[in-house]
């Protein structure tokens, strides 16, 4: 049985990439509109400040 995603890492074991299993390709590349949630086109620095970011508390 196949896992949805693999990480291929480098020689240190960082994550240099990803596999996804075909079912879990089809579904994201068949999305029919994107989702506005998703992050894309976002750097790694800016995906780190978003991470660390703690919301207030409304008023």
């Amino acid at each position: 049985m196949s896992q949805a995603v693999q990480y291929i890492t480098n020689e240190q074991g960082e994550r240099v990439g990803v596999l996804l299993d075909l079912i879990t390709y089809a579904r994201l590349a068949e999305t029919p509109t994107p989702d506005e949630n998703f992050l894309v086109g976002l750097s790694l620095d800016e995906l780190n400040a978003l991470a660390s970011c703690k919301l207030a508390v409304a008023e």
